[in-house]
């Protein structure tokens, strides 16, 4: 595929494609994610995030590193296989469950074959919190 945006990326846009190697749609949700995150938890954090790791959708793995500061050399992540764009993010007292629906994900994997990835991560980083993401609270994971 290639990158036809016609305007330059975003800086963190930029660093996110070089951290990962490419830009795509799941690792803009990955770093969507921990951004709403790390919004919440400005201090202290850890993640648990249910992509697995099977590509495309492992990817969003490591767009949660890059975003919410929650790394596997830090052992503050834990990826789970369970195949899903679900993650819990706690600062250990309290806890949210960040889900991108089923639905939307399905759109994109449709829409992988239609339009280039990076035009596609592209608008999912511009898109509304609220149009991607459901966030709630949650009982904290441990």
């Amino acid at each position: 595929m290639t990158e036809a945006w016609s305007s330059p990326l975003p800086d963190e846009l930029l660093a996110l494609k070089k951290f990962h190697g490419h830009l795509g749609p799941y690792v803009v949700i990955g770093y969507r994610m921990g951004t709403a995150a790390r919004e919440r938890y400005p201090g202290r954090i850890f993640a648990i995030v249910f992509c697995g790791s099977k590509r495309p959708i492992s990817c969003i793995a490591d767009g949660v590193q890059f975003s919410s500061c929650c790394t596997l050399g830090k052992s503050n992540i834990k990826v789970v296989e369970d195949g899903q764009s679900v993650a819990i993010f706690t600062d250990g007292v309290t806890a949210v469950q960040i889900v991108v629906p089923a639905d939307i994900v399905e759109s994109y994997d449709r829409q992988m074959t239609q339009v280039d990835e990076g035009t596609l991560a592209l608008s999912i980083f511009e898109m509304k919190e609220d149009d991607l993401l459901t966030i709630s609270d949650t009982a904290v994971p441990f």
